[in-house]
């Protein structure tokens, strides 16, 4: 991750390595949060270049603090998802461990 710009309420950041597969449900996070006004990402070149995040905040927010906060609510889904996943198999499977 690199930040390329950063103001009172708007940064710029470059992901490194990564793609539609990681910035779309962060966009999407991001979008849901009440105190982002504007947020989207641009691949420049698919499958060459890396995906760039521009996100504005409301007066008051700092775009980082919100970064951080979907961030964490995506990593909380994501092992929610994967604890759940894992049950089922252990049922489908008829495991317990």
């Amino acid at each position: 991750m690199k930040i390329l710009e950063r103001q009172d309420r708007e940064i710029t950041i470059e992901f490194e390595g990564e793609d539609h597969t990681m910035m779309v449900p962060l966009r999407s996070m991001l979008l849901s949060d009440d105190d982002v006004e504007f947020a989207t990402y641009d691949i420049k070149i698919p499958y060459m270049s890396n995906p760039v995040l521009y996100l504005r905040v409301k007066p008051g927010s700092d775009p980082l603090v919100v970064l951080m906060r979907a961030a964490e609510k995506l990593i909380s889904m994501f092992d929610e998802f994967e604890e759940k996943f894992v049950e089922a198999l252990k049922v489908r499977v008829g495991t317990k461990d």
